[in-house]
């Protein structure tokens, strides 16, 4: 059934951010956010999206959330802090032409199965750091992205690889990675929670990809 199914948002950041590499990525406790200092240049997010998939042994959806807002600080032509905001009820569902059935899996992701999003309209990515790789990966990432992902009331710490390019006031990120959803308490259909329900289980782990472009004010 259609509602066994689970779509994530975030991304993403693909703040737009996205865990690019063999979509790794690591899951903490939160840490500490990044500062930016006095002299800082701000740059607003112009706009953003949150591709996601989540996938079950019968088949796989996906969708996008839209970046709201957000905001990022560059000293010494680097990202230094930063944040942006996923809304949770643009949540789209992409793979379903017919409208009804399209209804039906949105408002069941939106509900409180899963992102409840008349609770938690929104969702957060915080910057802990970005730091530059000496070379670009075999992926095309320029830097590893930490940060805190707040998703239905919960924080955890995140990390991943991104594509980052930062030139004369202007920034665009885009990244991939893979969360697992039970640990921000969206347990629905889970294999650990329920391990009887044959094609019925709905992974744990969802794909993200998130795109973000930022230009000064």
């Amino acid at each position: 059934m259609i509602k066994n199914f689970i779509l994530i948002a975030a991304g993403a950041l693909t703040l737009g951010l996205s865990a690019c590499n063999n979509n790794a990525s690591e899951t903490t406790n939160p840490m500490a956010e990044g500062q930016a200092g006095q002299g800082a240049d701000t740059l607003a997010v112009a706009s953003g999206i949150v591709e996601w998939t989540g996938s079950k042994p019968a088949g796989k959806h996906n969708g996008t959330f839209t970046v709201s807002e957000g905001q990022l600080f560059v000293e010494n032509n680097a990202i230094s802090a930063g944040e942006f905001t996923i809304d949770m009820k643009s949540l789209k569902v992409l793979d379903i032409i017919d409208s009804a059935q399209n209804a039906k899996l949105a408002g069941h992701l939106m509900s409180g199965d899963f992102f409840q999003t008349d609770s938690f309209p929104t969702a957060k990515f915080v910057i802990s750091t970005v730091t530059a790789l000496a070379t670009p990966d075999s992926l095309g990432n320029t830097h590893t992205i930490a940060g805190n992902l707040t998703l239905k009331g919960a924080t955890k710490g995140v990390s991943f690889p991104a594509k980052v390019a930062l030139a004369e006031g202007n920034c665009t990120a885009e990244c991939s990675l893979s969360i697992d959803r039970t640990q921000w308490g969206i347990v629905y259909n889970s294999k650990n929670i329920l391990k009887t329900l044959g094609d019925k289980v709905i992974n744990d782990i969802v794909d993200l990809k998130i795109k973000l472009s930022a230009a000064a004010n």
